[in-house]
């Protein structure tokens, strides 16, 4: 269970910095829906299957982006604001109800500390049609404590809604939206498609942190998936 909610919020925290733009062109405004499936799980994580998340949704108007990822642990929310630099997640789970804030300066000192060299960004010469945008690949390496890793991406320039204080490592530099990429998270991989791109009305206050969350650190948050 406590794997559950571990690998829930390091997809939570991926899945905001990833989302996190400030938009430029065509849609202002809107919601642009994902499917996530797991691939080759143990058996042991492959009985949880159920618990973990299916779906995730993104709202943007202007310089702000909210993505909501339900599970069957509960829903975990994050909140871009590109103009203050600012990056929330909140995590409604078992009754609980936490809000971690960090700025850019932390996540920036945050990245610093990890292990992540040698990032690298390689052009492929492929294209494919998702949720009616055509996209580039991409992929993607890095080393980490030691060992390459590879992230392969389709992205879509026409909808280039890359974060100015974006600072999830190497993913700065993919010069679009990523509209599928797939990624190692805890020995447990994830692969992560849009499906639906809309172009609708967002509620300004859904970029509101909602008063009956209680607000921790980021520290006690990495000590919550370590235990």
């Amino acid at each position: 269970m406590k794997k559950i909610i571990h690998i829930t919020l390091l997809l939570s925290v991926v899945s905001g910095l990833l989302f996190s733009f400030s938009t430029q062109q065509k849609i202002q405004e809107g919601l642009i829906e994902f499917d996530i499936t797991f691939l080759d799980l143990s058996p042991e994580m492959k009985q949880a299957e159920a618990m973990l998340p299916k779906k995730v949704s993104m709202y943007f108007k202007n310089e702000n982006s909210r993505t909501e990822m339900p599970s069957g642990m509960g829903n975990t929310i994050t909140i871009n604001n590109s103009q203050k630099k600012e990056f929330y997640l909140l995590m409604d789970m078992m009754g609980q109800k936490t809000a971690i804030k960090q700025t850019e300066a932390e996540m920036k000192k945050q990245q610093e500390k990890s292990n992540i060299k040698d990032i690298k960004v390689e052009e492929i010469n492929e294209t494919k049609i998702i949720a009616g945008y055509k996209c580039k690949k991409a992929k993607l390496t890095y080393v980490l404590n030691g060992k390459t890793e590879t992230v392969e991406c389709f992205y879509t320039p026409d909808l280039p809604l890359l974060a100015q204080g974006n600072t999830a490592p190497g993913f700065d530099k993919i010069k679009g939206l990523m509209m599928e990429y797939s990624m190692n998270m805890g020995g447990i991989k994830a692969k992560i498609v849009a499906t639906k791109v809309s172009a609708q009305k967002v509620n300004d206050t859904f970029f509101d942190i909602p008063s009956n969350y209680t607000l921790r650190t980021m520290q006690e948050l990495e000590s919550m998936g370590q235990d």
